[in-house]
Formats: C-alpha cells, sequence, structure tokens
C-alpha cells in the first residue's frame, strides 16, 4: 500500500497591522544607539516576541547568516538593519521540515527587492542542504518523489502614509516570490484583500 503523503500547504494570510520602523525602534531591549540605526533602515529583521513565553526575544536559526548574506547582496537602495542588540542576540531551534525564514519590516519603495533578496536567499539555503545530503548518502536505492521544500516568511510592508501590510506565507519554497509579489501587486494597485484575510493560492 502506498504511504499516504500530506499535501504542502500553500496559504498566504494578508492582514493590516499597527506596526512601524518606530514601533520596533521603542522596544525596551534596543538601545538609543541601535534605535537610530532602526529608524534609518528601510528592511529590518525582526525577532519574535513572546514565543512559548519566553522572556526575550528570539530569531530563527540562521538569521546571522540571513542578515550578512543580505548586506553583501542588497543594491545601495536598501539599508538593512537586525532589531536586536548583538550580546542579546538569542536563535530559536525548532527541530521541523519546515524552514521558518524570519520576519521582516520593510518599506514599500524597497518590497520588491527584499522579497527577491529572501527568495535568493531560501534558494541558496536549500542548495546548499540539498548538496549536504547528497554528500552524506552512501547509496541511492529508490528516490520517489521529492516533498517541496516549504517555507514560512512574514513580511510587513509599511507604506508612506503609515498603514502597514502583513503578508504571511508558508507554503513551497518555489512558490514564495511569485505569490508575495503577486500580493504587493495587488496591494499597490488598491485591490481589496478582502473580509477573510486568508488566502489558499492554487
Amino acid at each position: 500500500m502506498d504511504k499516504m503523503k500530506a499535501e504542502p500547504k500553500n496559504v498566504l494570510v494578508i492582514e493590516e497591522v499597527q506596526e512601524s520602523f518606530e514601533t520596533w525602534a521603542n522596544q525596551a531591549f534596543i538601545s538609543a544607539e541601535t534605535r537610530e540605526l532602526v529608524l534609518k533602515s528601510n528592511l529590518l529583521l525582526i525577532p519574535i516576541l513572546g514565543f512559548r513565553e519566553l522572556p526575550i526575544p528570539v530569531f530563527p536559526v540562521c538569521t546571522e547568516e540571513l542578515f550578512q548574506f543580505i548586506k553583501e547582496t542588497s543594491p545601495k537602495e536598501i539599508v538593512p538593519e537586525i532589531c536586536i542588540e548583538e550580546k542579546d542576540y538569542k536563535e530559536l531551534a525548532l527541530h521541523s521540515a519546515l524552514l521558518i525564514v524570519g520576519g521582516f519590516l520593510v518599506t514599500a519603495l524597497v518590497a520588491p527587492v527584499a522579497v527577491d533578496l529572501i527568495a535568493e536567499y531560501i534558494k541558496r539555503r536549500f542548495l546548499k542542504q540539498s548538496e549536504n545530503n547528497v554528500k552524506a548518502a552512501k547509496e541511492i536505492i529508490l528516490q520517489e518523489e521529492a516533498e517541496k521544500d516549504e517555507v514560512k516568511v512574514e513580511l510587513t510592508v509599511v507604506e508612506e502614509s503609515g498603514k502597514a501590510l502583513k503578508f504571511s506565507y508558508e507554503g513551497p519554497a518555489d512558490d514564495f516570490r511569485k505569490n508575495i509579489n503577486a500580493a504587493l501587486k495587488a496591494s499597490a494597485d488598491k485591490m481589496p484583500v478582502g473580509e477573510n484575510p486568508r488566502k489558499h493560492l492554487e
């Protein structure tokens, strides 16, 4: 009997939120110096707050690697920053097949570029993981249809008016770029999100 396989998620949730660069700059764990850097940025890596009642902000594993990648590969119009003091940086390791990339706060102007950077990082991350898996394998007897690599990303886009939309994506890594870009375009064109913000994508 064939083994039952769960269908991969492909969900994008869009919701209006009360969030801004000032919101994060004013967090109690941010120093005055870092506050200035946060306010000058237009792409901010943000921590997870209150995860399972943890009293400290935490980041997904490899966030430092992601931040370094963005700094090294982003065009000059991108001003990246991470919302934490270096001494307080803590990673949260969740043992799951789902790659939790993290949370981002960006201005509407640079949002498409930010999506491209995140998508490229995801691509390289899975490519590196795939190469490591191949090196570790001594024999390949039978390779069934591979399950799709899945990611979770939260991207909050702040418009000039101060309105902020959060795009929460969980689904195949290959679909991240096209789905988020389509949602960004719909938002820019003033297309209604709908009463129910949960969007199940084909």
